[in-house]
């Protein structure tokens, strides 16, 4: 008798435990994700437009690298 007791104890234990899981695994959890990963990707894509500004030629390091170069130049030719 009590070993069926345990049997039946471990298939109802195992049973919550699945359905505990898929609980928490609920779709409030996956909202909260997506709402995460939509504002580091906003964060990600401000940072790169800015990368990518500081690189250009119109940018403010572009220019300043094409001043230094145009002094230098001048420079050297006297």
């Amino acid at each position: 008798m009590t070993m069926y007791m345990f049997w039946i104890g471990l298939f109802i234990g195992f049973n919550l435990g699945f359905l505990a899981m898929g609980f928490l695994r609920g779709s409030s959890h996956d909202e909260d994700c997506k709402s995460c990963k939509a504002y580091y990707v906003g964060i990600i894509r401000d940072k790169e437009t800015e990368i990518h500004g500081l690189k250009s030629t119109k940018g403010k390091l572009g220019q300043e690298l094409q001043a230094m170069a145009f002094r230098n130049s001048g420079y050297n030719a006297r």
